[in-house]
Order: C-alpha cells, then structure tokens, then sequence
C-alpha cells in the first residue's frame, strides 16, 4: 500500500505543471519545490526503512522463540537425566541420633532459663506489689 501511494505522488509531482522545469522561471521557487520533492521522497524512503526494519524484526523474533525453546528443550532433558543419575541420599542413623541429642539438651537449657526467668520476674512483681506506691492520679497529676 505504502509503494502504491509513494508511486502515485512521485507520478504526481513529475506530471504536475507546478513541478515541470518549462514553466518555472524564478530560481527561488525552482529551490522550493525540489526541496519539497527532496522531503517527500525523503518520507516515503523513511516508511520504507521503518517497514523493512519492522519486518526484520519479526523474523528475528520468530527464530529467537526458535532458538529458546530449542535450548529450553535441551535444559529439561539434562535436568531429567540428573534426577534419573542422582543417587538417594543416605541418612545415617548415628548421625540423626546425636542431632536429636543436642536438640533435646538445648530445648532442656531453654526451659531451665525460662522458669528462672519466670521466677524472677513474679519475685519483682511480689515485692513491687508489697511496696510502696504512689496514687496514679497523683504521679499524672491528675488529681486537682
């Protein structure tokens, strides 16, 4: 469509009496239109360019998607013979054992510093509850 209306308008301005050289006379205007014929033609080769760099640009993108899913393909075959070639993991039962031993003494640490904890902190609380306290609207000054 684009060399279609380029071709109709390139007819149009060599056929145009505008643009004929017998009957331009002024050297100005001759410069005028062979500058407009220059912009227009300029135009049309520009489209021309974008059009074909588009179209290149497709095509790369189609052998790009080619290429990705060859390559995609070519990962999961070597990611499937990996799994197939993988050896099971072994667990050795001396070593889960002693795990379990350690987990077992830290959670016993844990609780023993826990309940010295709890004792201290209700210690605090008996003796700040038997002491002596000052009014609360009083600390605020709340109180009139």
């Amino acid at each position: 469509m684009d060399r279609i209306c380029a071709l109709f308008f390139l007819i149009l301005t060599v056929c145009s009496p505008v643009a004929s050289g017998a009957d331009i006379a002024d050297a100005d205007v001759k410069r005028m239109v062979e500058h407009i014929n220059q912009r227009f033609d300029d135009f049309f080769r520009r489209q021309q360019a974008i059009a074909e760099r588009d179209a290149a640009r497709e095509q790369a993108a189609k052998e790009m998607h080619g290429v990705r899913e060859h390559h995609s393909e070519i990962l999961e075959k070597a990611r499937e013979d990996f799994i197939k070639a993988r050896k099971a993991k072994v667990i050795d039962p001396s070593l889960e054992a002693a795990w379990e031993e350690q987990q077992k003494a830290w959670r016993e640490q844990h609780r023993v510093a826990r309940d010295r904890f709890v004792q201290k902190r209700d210690h605090v609380q008996e003796i700040e509850s038997h002491g002596r306290k000052i009014p609360g609207m009083k600390e605020y000054d709340l109180e009139d």
